[in-house]
């Protein structure tokens, strides 16, 4: 995880390392960061019992989208790809199966990510 992400085009790969001690390397990815972006989604009401809706921004309609949620430790617990129609707005999302805690939800539309923090109470 990359904690403070340089604004604008940056170039990531990962190493694994098997426990022999082996390694290699991903294909290298480009990510573009820009401040003060748009946001393509907002979620409400927060904090919920975890049914939340996401209302979608005009410039992702007719878009794949991977939704992602890690919790505070950032593991995922969660993931799902949509397909943004034209004609959604305004989408649910169920994750009342989750424990009572902080979240991050990430949205991944081509090769831009947003994330929004947070809250289930139950």
């Amino acid at each position: 995880v990359d904690y403070d992400p340089y604004m604008g085009l940056s170039f990531y790969r990962l190493k694994q390392t098997d426990f022999d001690g082996m390694f290699e390397y991903s294909e290298i990815r480009s990510v573009y960061l820009q401040e003060n972006a748009t946001p393509h989604f907002l979620l409400y009401p927060n904090p919920s019992n975890g049914l939340f809706n996401i209302t979608w921004s005009e410039n992702i309609m007719d878009e794949t989208a991977s939704l992602t949620i890690y919790n505070l430790i950032l593991q995922k617990v969660y993931e799902i790809e949509i397909i943004i129609g034209s004609h959604m707005q305004v989408s649910q999302l169920n994750v009342a199966h989750l424990p009572s805690g902080m979240y991050f939800l990430q949205l991944g539309v081509g090769s831009e990510l947003q994330r929004q923090q947070f809250i289930i109470e139950h």
